[in-house]
């Protein structure tokens, strides 16, 4: 018997992980199960698997052109296969083709067949190099939701707003304190910065340009990221960079080494807010003007 699947889509199974960063391990395993009551020794059954996609690949996972090979009788003993070439080349088309084979008089000892892939899926960053390498959110039109769209301070350059400006001038040589609340259930810790979208000479690459840089936690509960900002940087938000002087954050989620992530996960910036602490000196009269 020989079956071939559907065409399989892999271009876009890995979200925002990018390519880059490859799978490290992502193991399969073949076996038939026999028919209830069937007799010692159990029968010959063979196998051959093979994946191929565009253009002009293929990769045999068990056998070869001119070998099957004898297909285990059981779960505990399965033929073991690696699919990591195969998925890290993301293809748009992969196509399984699967061959099995008997004697006509051992068919009805087959009680099923089982091809098995393993999750979660085991990643390592090739090459490493600090700070490592970016989870990308960006789609095709170029929106990336790790950027926010507007002035931290909500400063509009389109409609100045002097009584901001004056308020935020008063703020100088404070401190600051951002605090992050979110989700992280995917399993996997990672380094989180942020840094001014707004101003073009800044490095994402290079964590000295970052406004924070904390290590984000494994665990899968809601965290609380508490940053303290000393005045000089506190000053850098308010002096913000470009044409309009403004402080647009990116928010920067940089990948271990090696890790892996859970098969249904979510990352996600719930809460977010910048509290300010300033002597404000304001004078104002009492006296009736009327």
């Amino acid at each position: 018997m020989e079956e071939t699947t559907a065409a399989i889509d892999l271009s876009g199974v890995f979200g925002p992980i990018p390519e880059v960063v490859k799978l490290k391990q992502l193991p399969g395993w073949a076996w038939f199960d026999r028919a209830a009551g069937d007799p010692d020794p159990p029968p010959e059954i063979f196998v051959r698997l093979r994946a191929e996609w565009s253009p002009s690949q293929e990769v045999y996972l068990l056998g070869d052109a001119d070998n099957v090979v004898a297909l285990a009788s059981s779960q505990a003993t399965a033929n073991s296969f690696a699919l990591e070439q195969v998925f890290n080349a993301r293809p748009e088309d992969l196509v399984l083709h699967y061959e099995f084979g008997a004697n006509l008089a051992d068919v009805g000892r087959i009680a099923s067949l089982h091809l098995r892939l393993e999750l979660p899926f085991a990643f390592q960053t090739t090459p490493f190099t600090p700070p490592g390498e970016f989870l990308d959110f960006e789609d095709e039109s170029g929106n990336n939701p790790l950027v926010m769209e507007e002035d931290i301070f909500g400063r509009d350059p389109a409609e100045p707003d002097e009584d901001l400006d004056q308020l935020l001038e008063s703020l100088r040589g404070g401190n600051a304190t951002i605090f992050l609340q979110l989700v992280n259930t995917s399993g996997l810790g990672a380094r989180l910065g942020i840094l001014n979208s707004a101003d073009p000479s800044l490095d994402r690459t290079n964590p000295a340009d970052w406004l924070i840089d904390v290590e984000l936690e494994p665990v899968e509960t809601e965290q609380e990221i508490r940053v303290d900002l000393t005045a000089q940087v506190l000053d850098q938000l308010i002096d913000g960079a470009g044409a309009n002087g403004e402080f647009i954050p990116e928010f920067l989620i940089v990948l271990p080494e090696e890790f892996q992530i859970n098969s249904i996960w979510e990352f996600s910036i719930t809460e977010g807010w910048l509290r300010v602490q300033a002597n404000v000196d304001y004078s104002f009269s009492l006296a009736d003007d009327e």
